[in-house]
């Protein structure tokens, strides 16, 4: 069994005192749009049923009496967001019915110029149109499309400098012995090392390591933590909001809970700028699909906008490998997330790497997949996107591994629609393929491998699991691959004979034993991220050891 040890910043966040009355940055017709509401409750916002304009429009309808926001700054805010299309409008997200997010004042230019100079405890109301939103490229994942404008109402609640906001208090202890021993200098991620030859616990332990001097954590209070959540099998970490440079809110004891058990458990009595240590054991029940004893594997979300709903797909493998998905659903990005259904086997079918595609016009989902060992599946969702609804279409038939496509990662372009698809040779990399079609079940055609240029066939050592456009640029798609296996060279890495051979006398009747594979520890994988260039329809992938967004229109 996994066990999970993680360490918390726990900043208490507090209501701020409110003053004076608003003002307004803009004249333009966007203006026109109005939040009422105290602080804190969620606003009532309405929109003209009338065609937004080019400007960006900021009003302060709180004038708080807090600290001054910099355009470098992280802030907490409770928010909600419309998206204004057209003469409609509908609701994206809001944070009033689960906690308040850090968010960088730079996430959008329009934010940071709504933002910057606001004084906490101030509510703001941020009218966006494209180009100072998500730009013509709109964002895919919540359904804003490049001529959506946004409408964002922000209660502006703390400000923090930079995202190395950090314990604030006396330290009383270090760990060590049987328990992880933690080191950090200020403002930087703890160092977790792991005691040798030591069995973990199996129960929940919580070990103050500084001791903050503010006020105490109770049940049902919204918090803002930095993290580091560490495997203690491996010793490798696993999760850490350090990495993101971005401060995590959630609220203690929420129904349903917003973090696990353990975090729930083990912060209530803490106090504000505390680190703490919690070694957290894995859940009782074996049979639960989240259970520490499973696999978990690459779990996608997307957004419904008939539903407003963010759905999350997770394909699981219990220890048995068999594989089953897990639907889970949310009404923000950052969750929570509530179990819908369990042991999901789309089609009947044994199913293995997905991929799951929104329409941007009219918002239908597809669920692609491989049928294990057999070919590539394109199926409708549901309305809801949390089942197919048994119409489907198949791609790429093939006899047997390695020549099975897996890994489907689909985008569209002028028009057309790409798959890139990786052939099946457990975590070993193999040369990639890409095709084309009219429509989200083809026909497709292979257009061949995206790779040319290696040699290896290993697609540079990665198997691609997703390509996105870039939302502010022209035409700028970027592959992401996972490098599963970061110890093997090139030459180590192209294991697609031994496949072929194994495969193939099986196909044809002979008795083989199994394959003899190393253990793969894919907690310390790595991540490949590479532009993609068109030669007419076909798509291919240069390595670059660097590049920057900026070197494109």
């Amino acid at each position: 069994m996994r066990r999970i040890v993680a360490l918390f910043v726990i900043p208490l966040i507090a209501g701020l005192a409110l003053a004076g009355c608003g003002s307004s940055t803009s004249s333009s017709s966007n203006a026109a749009v109005t939040a009422t509401g105290s602080f804190g409750a969620s606003p009532s916002i309405t929109i003209p049923k009338q065609q937004p304009t080019s400007t960006l429009a900021v009003k302060t309808l709180i004038q708080g009496n807090g600290a001054t926001i910099k355009k470098s700054d992280l802030f907490l805010s409770n928010f909600t967001i419309y998206m204004w299309s057209g003469t409609t409008n509908k609701l994206l997200d809001s944070t009033y019915s689960s906690a308040p997010q850090v968010l960088p004042a730079s996430l959008l230019p329009g934010i940071q110029s709504a933002v910057t100079g606001q004084k906490l405890g101030s509510r703001v109301l941020a009218v966006i149109p494209p180009k100072q939103g998500y730009g013509t490229g709109g964002n895919t994942q919540l359904g804003v499309t490049g001529s959506d404008t946004l409408v964002f109402v922000m209660d502006l609640i703390q400000k923090y400098s930079s995202g190395t906001v950090s314990a604030s208090g006396a330290t009383v202890s270090s760990g060590g012995g049987s328990l992880p021993s933690v080191s950090a200098a200020q403002g930087t991620a703890p160092k977790v090392t792991i005691p040798k030859g030591v069995t973990p616990p199996t129960t929940l332990v919580t070990k103050t390591l500084i001791k903050g001097s503010g006020p105490v954590v109770t049940k049902g209070q919204a918090v803002v933590a930095q993290y580091t959540g560490v495997n203690w099998r491996t010793g490798q970490v696993f999760d850490s909001s350090w990495q993101r440079s971005l401060p995590y809110s959630f609220k203690i004891g929420a129904t349903p809970s917003q973090v696990i058990p353990g975090w729930d458990q083990g912060l209530v009595g803490q106090t504000v700028g505390s680190r703490v240590l919690l070694i957290i054991p894995p859940a009782d029940d074996p049979q639960a699909p989240m259970h520490p004893s499973h696999m978990i594997d690459r779990p996608h979300i997307a957004h419904n906008p008939r539903t407003g709903k963010y759905v999350c797909w997770i394909k699981i493998m219990d220890p048995g490998e068999s594989q089953r998905w897990t639907v889970f659903t949310a009404g923000s990005l950052l969750g929570p997330y509530e179990v819908i259904r369990t042991g999901v086997r789309p089609l009947g079918m044994d199913a293995g790497d997905f991929d799951l595609v929104v329409d941007p016009s009219d918002s239908k989902g597809y669920f692609y997949f491989e049928r294990v060992h057999s070919d590539l599946i394109c199926a409708d969702l549901t309305d809801d996107y949390t089942a197919v609804t048994g119409y489907y279409s198949i791609h790429f038939p093939r006899r047997h591994p390695p020549m099975v496509r897996e890994a489907p990662a689909h985008f569209r372009r002028n028009g057309k629609h790409y798959l890139i698809t990786s052939g099946t040779t457990w975590y070993y990399p193999n040369r990639s393929e890409a095709a084309v079609g009219d429509s989200y079940h083809g026909p497709y055609t292979v257009l061949g491998n995206p790779h040319p240029a290696d040699a290896s066939g290993t697609s540079f050592r990665s198997q691609i699991s997703c390509v996105f456009r870039h939302p502010a640029k022209r035409d700028l798609f970027v592959a992401l691959a996972d490098r599963w296996l970061t110890e093997l060279s090139e030459r180590e890495s192209d294991q697609a004979k031994l496949f072929c051979e194994y495969y193939g006398a099986r196909a044809a009747g002979k008795s083989v034993p199994p394959l003899d594979l190393p253990e793969a520890d894919t907690s310390i994988a790595d991540y490949v991220w590479l532009p993609i260039r068109f030669d007419g329809d076909m798509p291919v992938i240069d390595w670059r050891d660097e590049w920057r967004i900026d070197e494109f229109d």
